[in-house]
């Protein structure tokens, strides 16, 4: 491909330096820190005993008790909860089921965003869902986040 440029009005270079301090954050392991910093947010007296507890289908993100000493297995998802996370957490709590003596396990699926199917189908497997916002933190006040964007 050839292209003839007929008139040039500008032609200018630049090094451009950005001295800001990237932080990645909002990633599904800072909703779960957050949770294990201050479990209140999911319920009053939860007590989180485990991180990325080991089981047969997969890896629990947190696993606890509430406070009356119920094994709760809770599932955290950074954005929108979906259909395939449900299964997840499903399966999470019948393996849990297996490994305890009580028949009474809870599974948690949390996450900022869970639309209504997702929420109907959590009711008739028994589950429980928890709406978490998970906090952006900024490193100064020159940055924003994308929401403040497009307010703009």
């Amino acid at each position: 491909m050839k292209i003839t440029f007929r008139n040039l009005k500008l032609v200018a270079t630049s090094t451009l330096f950005d001295k800001a301090k990237l932080i990645i954050s909002g990633m599904e392991t800072d909703v779960v820190n957050e949770i294990i910093s201050n479990p209140g947010v999911i319920e009053d007296g939860l007590r989180i005993s485990k991180r990325e507890k080991h089981v047969k289908s997969g890896m629990i993100d947190l696993f606890g008790y509430d406070c009356n000493h119920v094994p709760v297995v809770i599932e955290v998802k950074r954005s929108l909860a979906t259909i395939s996370a449900v299964q997840q957490l499903r399966m999470y709590v019948k393996d849990i089921k297996k490994d305890v003596d009580t028949a009474k396990v809870r599974g948690i699926l949390c996450a900022p965003r869970i639309p209504d199917m997702v929420k109907k189908l959590l009711n008739d497997y028994d589950l429980e869902w928890k709406e978490v916002e998970r906090n952006i933190v900024l490193p100064d006040d020159y940055q924003k986040t994308l929401k403040e964007f497009s307010k703009q």
